[in-house]
């Protein structure tokens, strides 16, 4: 009910095409600098995803390793 409200006294006057039905301010084009910042982000994601998947890979390999290397008398006392 009040969300009704302040929709009917929404007023579109400075800039009525920056302003949707929903009241909200939409922003035709962005800048180059807010596109470089969304790119940088997203590679900086993947490299640290690479980087964080390959490194707990040589983890587990090298604990597989360790442990194929134990002599079987060690799992039968632990």
């Amino acid at each position: 009910m009040a969300k009704k409200k302040i929709d009917e006294k929404l007023t579109l006057q400075a800039h009525p095409e920056e302003i949707t039905e929903d009241g909200l301010k939409i922003y035709g084009e962005t800048s180059y600098e807010n596109q470089m910042a969304v790119l940088s982000q997203y590679l900086q994601q993947r490299i640290m995803l690479s980087v964080s998947q390959r490194t707990l890979k040589t983890l587990r390999q090298t604990l597989y390793d360790k442990l194929q290397r134990l002599p079987i008398s060690y799992f039968d006392k632990n």
